[in-house]
Order: structure tokens, then C-alpha cells, then sequence
């Protein structure tokens, strides 16, 4: 059946089952095949799934959420978080096909994790929330935790960071050649505040950096390594706001490796911006991936701005949905990039990982919405080596009841088959995008901080 959507483009809801049948695979053979690389014009189906959860104790029956993807020399790390209220951080090592090596949670309640980095000599850093308390006679409370997993599933070293702060988060993380950068919060003066530090290979401090106090509030939510300095974004709102993000402005900064700013740049436009992932841009320039106007009914629509190396804007552009939808990743791909999210059905309510491709000059190429059978979300996203993209998020059926973590690869060459081999997902042919479609050119998680929630339908 074919359908206009609401971005005037023409597209055709298939069964992916039907896709691999067109192109002559009845079944999925073992050896590498039908390569489909990231195109610009076409949406890749689903080469395979997987969803995740760990096999025993207090665990075992709970929501179990995909939040990062870390690239191994031989497979992928995926961490995020096991359980609802008294959650815990949820690691898994997994092959190039997606098959689990092992699994293990960490932390005390309230633990996950939200990004992660490759180490240098194999493994992860990854980077989260724990009320891990500093000593056994401590109290438990919030804090920015970075644990370092090596490949066999062992943990090399393991820190909390801001102990003597109220709370605080890490929302992000990159490598650098030194070490890593972290970006997060602290909860300072009795409001959250944005956190940015460098700490070395084994996570110890070289310089860390927030706001003076202040009457605004926020967090730290994206950082990229870009030449030889450090970009962060975030939001930031009125410390006595209680307004679900009306008045939140987005902002975006740049820092010398020794934690110096070198230009803070604002966006303040209405019902509420934020940013929440970046990437690299032409010239040492960074995009930024955000929200515009969220606190508006259907949390307002995805947000693209491109900077220069010295912060102004080279152009922005929004990409509105009649439906529910956000955009969390952001990979680069070509002279472009891939968006990943998620996006509600029309007249549904199922959603399904949502992904955008746009060109050099920010106009979306193709857009699909990737239901795998069931209701699924995107949260992250990793390019592979033989063009395709991983997308991480949860998957369960239409109840919602007990979502699972999820693993699927677009693109590239088609593996073993996994036994999950279905799903309908939304194949769009080249799409016809008109100027209305350009907003005003004026001037983002399961859990969130202790003093300015993420709000976040999903």
C-alpha cells in the first residue's frame, strides 16, 4: 500500500521478509552477502535484529534499555540500563553478528549508563550515573561514574567523580589521545549546573570546569573531539523554572585541552531548545543535533545547526513530524550524516526507530522508521565496516510490557541468521521535500538529572 506522509515524500510500509525475497534471498545465508551500503537515496532494510536481557537474578524480568554502541576490535560493546526504580548499569559483548559473548550489571540501585568510548588497548570507558557512595559510611547520592570494561567482561577501574556535591551526572564521553573528556553535571548552589572535565587513561581528574553559581540551571548532554580542542552542548534554564522546559535554551561551547573556554554560543528560541549530540562539521566546525520547542504538544521537532570553528552558525534546519517523534544520534556518513531516533506511526501508536539521512547541505535524503515487528526506539548509533549502521534502543510488543535491550544492523553484508528475521519497516523512494518544509532559521534519556528531568515522552 503506498502513502503520502506528512514530509511529502511517497512512501511503502513492506514486511523486510519480502524486501530480501525481491532481491532473491528466500533465507539469510551464513556467509557474508548482498552488501547494502548507506546509499543517499534509498532507506536500507533491517539485515538483522537481536534483543538482550540478562538470564538471571533481580534483573532478569525488568526493562533492559541499549543507551551506547562501542566499537571492539572484533564485535561491540553495548551498555545502558537494567530495571526501572533501582536500576543498574548493563554492559553486553557482542560478535559482529550480534551474538552475546557475556552480560553483567553493575552498580548499586539507581546506576546506568548513558555513552561510551573506546579505549586504546581494547575494551570500553563507558560513562553514567551511580549512587555508588564513596566510602561504606558514606551516604549514597548521585554522581558522574566512568568504569573502565576490557574486553573479557572484567572491570579494569571504576570512579565517581564531584563526591562532594549534592549530585551529578555523565552524560557523555569522548577519547582524546591523552585520555578522555566527560560531560555531564553537578548540582551545585541547590541546582543542577553543566560539568565538563579531561581525566586521564585510568579516569584520574586533569581539569574539570563549571559555571560559576549562577540563577540558571542545566547539564552538559553532547561532547565531540574536534582538532585540537573539545565541544560541548547542552541546555540551560532560569534555576526557579518548574515550567516543563519552556524556557530551556540550548548552547553550545568550545574548550582548549587544558579546560580554557574559547566561545559559548546561546540559542534562545521558544517553548524550549536543547541540544543533546554532536559531530565533527567541514573546516573544524561541529552540527549539532537537538530539539526546538519541546515543550510543545508532540515535543516539538528535531533540530540541525551547523558551526563554524569560531561558533557562528552556518545554517540550521528543523524537521518536523505530524507525530510523535526524537532524534537522539548522530553519525556522520559520506558528506553527510544518518540521524537516529524515534518516531510514532501515523494514526498508531506503535513507534519504531526512526533514522534520517541528510547531505552536505542539511536536506534529508531518505528517512525510514524501523518497527521490527514490534514497538521499538533508537538511541544510538555506529557506522560498521562494510557500510551498513548498527542502531541500539528496546524492542516489545505492543503492551510495552518488559521492553528488551535491541541490536539491529541496517545495511552491509547480511550475516548469520539470528531467528529474528522479520519486521515492517517504512521504505521511502526518493523524496520530494518542499521550502515549507525549512522552519524559522532564528535562534535529551530513560532517567535524568536530579534537578532538571529530561522531559521526554518515549
Amino acid at each position: 500500500m503506498i502513502n503520502a506522509d506528512e514530509t511529502n515524500f511517497t512512501s511503502s510500509t513492506v514486511s523486510r521478509r519480502r524486501v530480501l525475497q525481491a532481491l532473491g534471498a528466500a533465507t539469510l545465508p551464513a556467509t557474508g552477502a548482498l552488501a547494502q551500503p548507506i546509499r543517499d537515496t534509498d532507506a536500507p532494510a533491517i539485515t538483522w535484529s537481536r534483543t538482550y536481557a540478562p538470564s538471571a537474578g533481580r534483573d532478569s524480568n525488568s526493562h533492559v534499555l541499549t543507551r551506547t554502541i562501542v566499537a571492539l576490535d572484533n564485535g561491540f560493546m553495548l551498555a545502558g540500563v537494567a530495571g526501572g526504580i533501582g536500576s543498574r548499569g548493563w554492559i553486553t559483548s557482542v560478535d559482529t553478528a550480534g551474538r552475546e559473548r557475556w552480560q553483567q550489571t553493575l552498580g548499586v540501585k539507581t546506576s546506568y549508563f548513558v555513552d561510551g568510548a573506546p579505549a586504546p588497548d581494547g575494551g570500553a570507558v563507558l560513562a553514567g550515573v551511580t549512587n555508588e557512595p564513596p566510602t561504606s559510611t558514606s551516604e549514597g547520592h548521585s554522581d558522574p561514574w566512568l568504569v573502565r570494561m576490557t574486553t573479557d567482561g572484567d572491570v579494569d577501574w571504576m570512579r565517581t567523580y564531584q563526591a562532594e556535591k549534592a549530585g551529578g551526572t555523565a552524560n557523555a564521553i569522548v577519547r582524546l589521545s591523552d585520555g578522555y573528556a566527560v560531560a555531564g553535571s553537578v548540582v551545585d548552589s541547590s541546582h543542577e549546573q553543566p560539568w565538563v572535565a579531561a581525566v586521564g587513561k585510568r579516569g584520574t581528574v586533569k581539569w574539570h570546569w563549571h559555571p560559576a553559581p549562577t540563577d540558571r540551571k542545566g547539564q552538559a548532554t553532547g561532547i565531540a573531539a574536534i582538532g585540537n580542542e573539545i565541544v560541548v552542548a547542552g541546555s540551560e534554564s532560569p534555576a526557579t523554572a518548574d515550567d516543563y522546559g519552556r524556557t530551556e535554551d540550548a548552547w553550545i561551547a568550545r574548550f582548549t585541552r587544558n579546560g580554557e573556554v574559547v566561545w559559548r554560543r546561546q540559542f534562545a528560541g521558544e517553548h524550549g531548545d536543547r541540544f543533546g549530540a554532536l559531530a565533527p562539521h567541514t573546516g573544524d566546525g561541529v552540527v549539532g543535533l537537538g530539539r526546538r520547542s519541546f515543550s510543545r504538544t508532540d515535543d516539538g521537532v528535531g533540530w540541525l545547526v551547523a558551526l563554524d570553528a569560531t561558533g557562528e552558525t552556518r545554517w540550521q534546519r528543523t524537521y518536523p513530524q505530524e507525530t510523535y517523534n526524537w532524534l537522539r544520534s548522530i553519525v556522520p556518513v559520506g558528506d553527510g550524516y544518518i540521524l537516529i531516533g524515534t518516531r510514532e506511526l501515523v494514526d498508531s501508536t506503535t513507534r519504531g526507530a526512526w533514522g534520517v539521512r541528510v547531505g552536505s547541505n542539511d536536506r534529508p535524503l531518505w528517512t525510514a522508521t524501523y518497527t521490527d515487528d514490534a514497538y521499538t526506539r533508537g538511541f544510538d548509533a555506529l557506522p560498521t565496516s562494510d557500510g551498513g549502521l548498527l542502531i541500539g534502543g528496546d524492542h516489545s510488543d505492543d503492551t510495552r510490557s518488559m521492553p528488551r535491550a535491541w541490536l539491529a544492523k541496517i545495511g552491509g553484508n547480511v550475516s548469520e541468521s539470528t531467528g529474528q528475521q522479520s519486521g515492517d519497516i517504512s521504505l521511502p523512494t526518493a523524496p520530494q521535500w518542499t521550502e515549507p518544509f525549512l522552519a524559522g532559521v532564528g535562534l535529551g534519556a530513560i532517567l535524568g538529572g536530579a534537578a532538571m528531568h529530561l522531559r521526554d515522552r518515549s
